[in-house]
């Protein structure tokens, strides 16, 4: 009877021994993985600051070449619109400067009547403003500009003072070649009316004729 009770105390001594072997190894795997755990999440939150820490310094490295790249467009926009400007200036310094004054014909002429074109010209005044004078006491106005040493005046309003003076809307080109700051040519007179006395236009200035200041 003895020896039965020693044997199931042995036994029950076996199984408790290997109960605390096993919670020992159990708490060692779980202890052990609860450190891997940390040192991960650890390492993960390492990892991320050197992504960020990456990032901003990319962010810094592109910040200058941004400014350099906008720089070198701002020079370049700058540089485009100062050639522009000096190829402008140039075309027009290029241009013969002309006199303000009263051109009057160099071909002076006297038509079947005996009435003379000496009065026939082109008067060049301030703002743009011309008169051009056709004989027989007519004549255009309106504004002018220089293009390509040309004179083009163009006409919008037309007056006579023979007889009653009198005025009408009108739309003629007249073209001068400049060939200098004190002579001109008449090269082309180009009449964009229907009115039936257009012909008028043509009566005091020729294709040709010459203009300057006496």
């Amino acid at each position: 009877m003895k020896e039965k009770e020693t044997i199931k105390i042995s036994l029950s001594t076996v199984f408790l021994i290997l109960t605390i072997i096993v919670i020992i190894i159990m708490t060692f795997f779980i202890f052990k993985f609860y450190n891997e755990n940390s040192i991960a999440k650890n390492d993960v939150a390492q990892l991320n600051n050197q992504i960020k820490n990456l990032e901003n310094t990319i962010s810094n490295l592109q910040q200058p070449t941004h400014n350099i790249s906008n720089s070198n467009d701002l020079t370049n926009t700058t540089t485009a619109i100062n050639t522009s400007k000096d190829s402008a200036s140039t075309k027009n310094d290029n241009n013969i400067k002309l006199k303000m004054g009263m051109y009057t014909v160099n071909e002076i002429q006297s038509d079947e009547n005996g009435v003379s074109n000496e009065e026939c010209g082109v008067e060049i005044k301030e703002n743009n403003e011309f008169k051009i004078y056709m004989g027989w006491g007519t004549w255009h106005s309106g504004k002018y500009e220089i293009t390509d040493n040309s004179l083009i005046c163009k006409s919008t309003l037309f007056e006579w003072e023979s007889g009653d003076y009198g005025q009408r809307n009108t739309n003629v080109t007249f073209t001068f070649k400049i060939i200098n700051n004190n002579k001109l040519e008449l090269t082309n007179i180009d009449i964009n009316d229907t009115n039936n006395e257009k012909l008028i236009y043509k009566d005091g200035l020729t294709i040709g004729m010459t203009y300057s200041i006496k």
